[in-house]
């Protein structure tokens, strides 16, 4: 069974809306097979460009996976490559942060578990060229793209530059 996403749905709805207009067009014109084709034509080459464009702005594939799985299973060396420091010293920037009212205002119960949200500021601050790039920590944190990143990371300084 094909699970449709909204984008999916709304694009077959389109292709389905610009069929029926195109036959009905062509019903209404007193038109000859020639002039036929090319409506078709013009529909076909229509259709093909809204299937390849509506398809690069579907939406990134998330995963929390690699958190919730391997983060915490790292041995001390990758932890420490990872977040570019020890876990001990992890936790004393985590028990510092946690209580910053950044993490425990009214709109915190929506946000995501602080130590997540300091794992990905960490690994981002520790990383450069494309190991940084939003796209890359989307994929391997599983978040949205959509300014969910900057938040985050506003959120960490801001509770980090408090210290």
């Amino acid at each position: 069974m094909q699970v449709q996403t909204h984008s999916s749905r709304w694009k077959s709805k389109l292709i389905e809306e610009l069929f029926i207009t195109a036959v009905a067009d062509e019903q209404l014109m007193d038109t000859s097979d020639d002039e036929s084709e090319d409506i078709l034509d013009q529909l076909e080459d229509d259709l093909l460009l809204l299937c390849r464009y509506s398809d690069q702005s579907a939406g990134v594939p998330k995963s929390h996976g690699f958190y919730d799985s391997i983060f915490f299973n790292l041995d001390e060396n990758r932890f420490k490559t990872f977040v570019r420091c020890t876990r001990k010293h992890f936790a004393v920037i985590y028990n510092k942060t946690k209580e910053h009212p950044v993490f425990t205002g009214k709109n915190s119960e929506k946000q995501l578990s602080i130590y997540f949200q300091l794992a990905l500021v960490m690994y981002r601050i520790g990383s450069n060229g494309n190991a940084a790039s939003v796209r890359k920590l989307v994929a391997l944190f599983g978040v949205g793209d959509g300014g969910t990143i900057d938040r985050i990371t506003e959120r960490v300084f801001e509770s980090i530059m408090s210290f």
